[in-house]
């Protein structure tokens, strides 16, 4: 062995075999940022639960052309979990549940990735709220609910009463 390869052989001995991009991979889960068809976050399944899964429904059945597969972090509540493989089986779409520590889980942090395993996929948008924007309005309409803006019976005795 030369030096450079004996130097290299003890670099990954120490260091492990070096990566590509590691802060991506593990921004996006485990893969690359260009196979990514959709990236949800645990602060949007926190404003929006329903939204989200159906936004992981439709993404899953309208992309026929290229196999996908959703990743899933698994810091994410078991009953949200439940619900997402429970979509996996119903569209046949591979799932992996990712228990691994180094996953970040912040509000900012990616909760669901939507991805091909084989290929890049090279979409622009991947953010589930602008790609999906029609489903997360739909609960900004229902917050303007007029029935919600009533006072309890308490509110307005007091109200009278000032």
């Amino acid at each position: 062995m030369t030096n450079d390869n004996l130097q290299e052989h003890l670099n990954n001995g120490l260091y492990g075999t070096p990566q590509l991009h590691p802060d991506e991979q593990r921004k996006y889960l485990g893969t690359f940022r260009e196979r990514v068809s959709l990236a949800i976050t645990f602060k949007e399944f926190s404003n929006n639960q329903n939204a989200c899964l159906t936004a992981i429904k439709q993404e899953i059945s309208s992309n026929t052309e290229e196999e996908l597969s959703i990743k899933i972090n698994g810091q994410l509540s078991s009953d949200i979990i439940d619900k997402i493989i429970q979509i996996s089986k119903e569209n046949n779409t591979k799932f992996e549940y990712l228990a691994d520590a180094s996953f970040s889980h912040d509000n900012d942090a990616k909760a669901i990735v939507i991805c091909s395993s084989k290929s890049a996929l090279h979409i622009e948008n991947i953010d589930v709220e602008s790609k999906y924007h029609e489903l997360f309005e739909r609960k900004s309409e229902k917050k303007n609910d007029p029935k919600e803006d009533k006072k309890g019976f308490l509110s307005k005795l007091f109200d009278l009463l000032n």
